[in-house]
């Protein structure tokens, strides 16, 4: 559809000094992005962009936050030098002086009244309830409000009233309509699997984004109201009888509309304010916790790796003894030491016969000229014991 630039009903008079709201859609490219963001095209790309009134009781807004009464945590933010000094030590374990994180777990939880008698205390009360009733007393759970993170996503809902005087209007809000319907809901993609029906397609591609901003009369943007993200349609109400009486003009079109829409942002809010020092600290702590546990993670898995490739060479081996023959696709399993080690026997396979049975994949040739086995491609391990 071509740009909508709709700016106020003739029925309205011209009145170009009242305050006006402009609502812009942009094609979307998955849930939070619209296509064609960058900072080269920091809006996208445009879809539509309709200016109407602004209605009335449309200028509120709610924001919520997510807080929680938990017990036990007055005294978790009380012993938060406890829960620095875990910190300290995943970051370095080998911290000098460090106590065991065993202790450690054990002092702050005893700090959180969580020792044997303060467990005991708080069972025997809340299974039966006779602390209170006996001693008119209540073990102390020390709640405190815990953030848990932003609230629901905030709602916008605007209700407008259309009077079309003649047929130009009419034509011109039943385009404006039919705009925010298309806005709204998903179009069909992908190649039809039934008498080219359209909804036989497999996939629904994800409606539009909305920015929604408010104006003054002279045209400048109003910075005194409130920033709606951007946002969504998630219902839309058409009502061409909102007084219960059928009015139509001659040529068919309603006399009067009624048309809500009602909208939800996609982005949550956050605080203008910076974050202290010891908050930043606090986060580039973890952050680095974080890149040594993955580095840990990686090297241990390239052990593991290393490890799975053993030396399998018949020619470096004694003692070798058939334990189960080849069969059900497992090759032929011996016992054996290397000629260096008679103390330990090993459970494995002979890397030249797995040449000749579809294993070669799992054979390679050390610097030496002999040959290994990465057991890792055989699905089993290499077992040994003393």
């Amino acid at each position: 559809m071509a740009n909508l630039n709709w700016q106020f009903p003739r029925g309205i008079g011209g009145n170009t000094s009242q305050p006006y709201m402009i609502l812009t859609s942009y094609e979307s490219l998955n849930a939070i992005e619209s296509v064609g963001v960058s900072k080269d095209a920091p809006r996208g790309k445009i879809k539509s962009s309709i200016a109407l009134y602004i209605p009335p009781n449309s200028l509120r807004q709610t924001t919520t936050s997510n807080w929680g009464g938990t017990e036990g945590a007055a005294l978790m933010a009380g012993a938060g030098g406890a829960l620095d000094k875990i910190s300290q030590l995943i970051v370095d374990p080998t911290e000098k002086g460090g106590d065991g994180m065993g202790t450690i777990m054990g002092n702050v939880l005893t700090s959180m009244g969580m020792g044997a008698q303060g467990r005991a205390a708080k069972m025997l009360d809340k299974q039966t309830g006779m602390l209170s009733a006996g001693a008119g007393i209540a073990v102390n759970n020390h709640m405190a409000m815990v953030y848990k993170g932003p609230g629901e996503f905030r709602t916008h809902e605007f209700a407008f009233n259309f009077f079309p005087k003649n047929r130009p209007d009419a034509d011109e809000i039943q385009g404006i309509m039919t705009d925010f319907q298309n806005g709204m809901l998903p179009k069909a993609s992908g190649t039809s699997v039934k008498n080219a029906r359209t909804l036989s397609r497999p996939y629904f591609h994800s409606p539009r984004h909305w920015d929604i901003e408010f104006y003054k009369g002279n045209g400048k943007k109003n910075t005194f109201l409130f920033d709606i993200k951007k946002s969504v349609i998630t219902s839309m109400t058409v009502n061409h009888d909102p007084n219960s009486t059928i009015s139509l003009h001659a040529d068919g079109s309603p006399v009067q509309t009624a048309f809500s829409l009602t909208f939800q942002e996609i982005e949550l809010p956050i605080s203008g304010d910076t974050l202290s020092d010891l908050q930043i600290a606090q986060e580039d702590a973890l952050l680095q916790a974080q890149e040594k546990s993955e580095a840990a993670e990686k090297a241990a898995k390239d052990r593991e790796r290393i490890v799975a490739v053993k030396k399998s060479d018949f020619r470096l081996k004694d003692n070798i003894t058939l334990l189960q023959e080849e069969g059900f696709g497992i090759p032929n399993i011996y016992s054996f030491n290397y000629k260096w080690d008679a103390e330990t026997t090993w459970i494995g396979v002979m890397a030249q016969e797995l040449l000749d049975i579809g294993y070669s994949d799992a054979v390679g040739t050390d610097s030496e000229g002999f040959y290994n086995v990465d057991y890792s491609k055989l699905g089993f391990p290499m077992i040994g014991f003393k």
